[in-house]
């Protein structure tokens, strides 16, 4: 079970570059970055107010309101100490004694009280811990690891003697493990530029890199959904002439080209979907959906933080998995084959 402090860090990180990608804020986990988050708890408002109230909808609020209250948790915790607390499907944080609600304050903000201000909780939070502190003596306690040098004990010409020998030994073993490396690599690389690939292989191949970097280049550079589209059919189209032929010495490269298209595939899925609601981007993959689960799985991301990632910020991750598996396999090939 993920620790809820690890969570709330996780969150918090995740709030931090939301804002900065987004919206255009720099957030610090501050006191001065309050102003910064009213900003946002306002356009998240009036964005989530304008919206059919539905389950994509009552989930966007859900995960809005945990986004940015628990930004707002670890700027009172940093200022005042305390620690967050699980208690069954809630989380809080307590300090000193008192339980606050952090993020049940934003989703009150967001949905029906626009007037509340996260500045206004902050000082209403400073105001009772401050009336309540107590000045505690700061501990003395410094642990010494200082480890004494070990005295070195002397060694004999004997003993001189035989480690000449084994050096020796090694290295005469070390030469004959390289010349033996040496002949290995040479009657492989013979093999892979022999029968073993021909060259309607080779050209089926040039193609498919052709196409396939033309649809990375896209992606880094900016794209359509419709040249994406398009360019996607064509890279499948190549890939799909070289099925059946893949030499085993180029099994490794063609599994990284498998998961370059499953995550482009995957791609232009999310993209479709964000497209079909009018409420894009600022909507989230369903939770517990098969989709989500793949998307999760494919960029090995947190499961948690899965579940709050814009559709669009989906689409950034996936392109830039894809493009790294691409581009993996991509190295090693031209590496093999030239």
């Amino acid at each position: 079970m993920t620790n809820v402090k690890d969570e709330m860090k996780a969150t918090t990180d995740y709030a931090i570059k939301l804002a900065k990608e987004k919206f255009g804020q720099d957030l610090d986990i501050s006191e001065r970055s309050i102003g910064k988050l009213d900003d946002l708890l306002s356009q998240a408002y009036q964005n989530l107010s304008s919206r059919m109230k539905d389950e994509k909808t009552n989930l966007a609020i859900s995960r809005t309101a945990n986004i940015w209250g628990t930004y707002l948790g670890e700027i009172m915790r940093h200022e005042f100490g305390g620690s967050w607390v699980l208690r069954g499907s809630e989380r809080f944080i307590a300090i000193k004694g008192f339980e606050f609600w952090p993020i049940d304050f934003v989703f009150w903000k967001i949905t029906s009280h626009p007037e509340y201000s996260a500045r206004g909780f902050f000082a209403e939070t400073s105001k009772k811990i401050i009336s309540s502190q107590v000045e505690r003596p700061q501990s003395q306690y410094r642990p010494e690891f200082i480890n004494s040098p070990q005295a070195q004990s002397p060694v004999n010409k004997q003993q001189n003697a035989f480690t000449i020998d084994k050096k020796v030994i090694f290295a005469f073993a070390g030469i004959g493990g390289a010349l033996l490396l040496a002949v290995i690599c040479v009657i492989g690389f013979l093999l892979l530029r022999g029968s073993g690939i021909s060259a309607e292989f080779r050209s089926n191949l040039n193609n498919f890199l052709i196409e396939a970097e033309k649809l990375n280049v896209m992606t880094e550079q900016g794209v359509s959904n419709d040249d994406y589209r398009n360019q996607l059919a064509e890279v499948k189209s190549a890939y799909s002439l070289l099925n059946g032929s893949w030499p085993s010495s180029l099994n490794t490269e063609k599994n990284m080209f498998d998961e370059a298209i499953k995550g482009w595939e995957l791609t232009l899925e999310v993209w479709d979907y964000g497209l079909a609601d009018s409420a894009y981007p600022f909507i989230f993959l369903p939770e517990n959906s098969t989709l989500l689960k793949e998307c999760t799985d494919y960029t090995n991301s947190n499961p948690e933080l899965a579940k709050v990632k814009w559709v669009d910020e989906w689409i950034g991750v996936l392109m830039s998995t894809a493009g790294q598996y691409f581009e993996q396999g991509q190295t090693t090939i031209n590496t093999k084959l030239k």
